[in-house]
């Protein structure tokens, strides 16, 4: 089954996720050093059953969504803070 390109981007987006925030999780079993390590396994061996895919994806969509605000409200802060730093510096001249 092929997945929705959009689903792509936002599992591509959400392994960038974990992997920036905690890069000593192994996810994968095709990354184990040793047997049993990633959350795939672990998974696999509790047996568990996650809601279904379209829930779960709506809710990584939102946790994203807040990820991508916070970014581009933390850029704005940044370039606001210069411009005011700037226009301070000239009239100070």
């Amino acid at each position: 089954k092929q997945d929705h390109p959009a689903t792509d981007a936002l599992s591509i987006a959400l392994e960038k996720f974990i992997r920036k925030r905690c890069p000593e999780i192994t996810l994968f079993t095709s990354e184990e050093l040793n047997d049993g390590e990633s959350v795939e396994s672990q998974l696999r061996i509790a047996n568990w059953k996650g809601p279904e895919p379209s829930h779960a994806m709506h809710r990584w969509k939102h946790i994203y969504g807040n990820e991508v605000h916070r970014t581009w409200k933390n850029r704005a802060l940044v370039v606001a803070t210069g411009v005011i730093l700037t226009v301070a510096g000239s009239i100070l001249r």
